[in-house]
C-alpha cells in the first residue's frame, strides 16, 4: 500500500457493541513514508447512559480510565471534529477523506461510523494473521502480534498507546512485504 499519509486509530470503549456502548478515548498516529510523524489523543464523554450499566464500568476499568476523567471531555461528535482538524493539519492537501486503519478496523470503524471523512483502507490484524499463519504461530491480539514481532509495548488498553503499537506492527509487516 502506497499512501502519502496514513492514520492509525484506536478507541477505548465501554463495551463491544456500538449500539449500547460508547467511546471513552480516541488515539491516532500519523504515518508518512515509513515513520510516525505526529500523535493525537482525546478522552471522550460517552454520555451517562453509556456509563450507567455496571458491565460498562467494569469494561472501563480494563483501561484504567476513571469516569471522573471523562466529565470535562468532549462528546464523540466534538472529538471527531477536533480529530478531523488535526488530520487536516497533518495532510493539508487532502480535501476528500483521510486514509486510516486500526489493529481491529471492523471494531473501531463501527464506533467511529459518524466520522464521514475517515476512509478505512486496511486492518492491521488481518495482515498480522496472514503473516503469522505461515510461521505456525497465531495470535489475533495486538499483544501477541507485538510479541511475535519483538515490539515492546508501553501500556495496553489505552487508545494512543495501542494506536502507536498498531502503527509499529503495520510498519514492521509492511517492511516484511518489501
Amino acid at each position: 500500500m502506497s499512501l502519502d499519509t496514513l492514520f492509525v486509530i484506536d478507541t477505548e470503549t465501554t463495551g463491544l457493541d456500538p449500539l449500547t456502548a460508547g467511546v471513552v478515548e480516541i488515539g491516532c498516529v500519523a504515518i508518512q513514508g515509513a515513520r510516525v510523524v505526529e500523535e493525537w489523543a482525546s478522552y471522550v464523554w460517552p454520555g451517562m447512559a453509556k456509563l450507567a450499566l455496571p458491565t460498562h464500568r467494569e469494561v472501563l476499568n480494563i483501561s484504567g480510565i476513571s469516569p471522573i476523567r471523562l466529565l470535562d471531555a468532549p462528546d464523540l461528535e466534538e472529538a471527531l471534529w477536533v480529530l478531523d482538524l488535526w488530520m487536516g493539519q497533518i495532510d493539508p492537501d487532502n480535501r476528500v477523506a483521510y486514509q486510516c486503519m486500526s489493529f481491529n478496523t471492523p471494531f473501531d470503524s463501527a464506533f467511529l461510523a459518524s466520522a464521514a471523512r475517515l476512509d478505512w483502507v486496511d486492518c492491521v490484524m488481518g495482515r498480522s494473521r496472514a503473516a503469522m499463519r505461515y510461521t505456525g504461530r497465531y495470535g489475533p491480539s495486538l499483544a501477541r502480534t507485538c510479541e511475535w514481532l519483538g515490539i515492546e509495548r508501553d501500556t495496553a488498553h489505552r487508545a494512543l498507546a495501542d494506536a502507536r503499537d498498531a502503527a509499529r506492527v503495520w510498519l514492521a509487516l509492511d517492511g516484511m512485504a518489501k
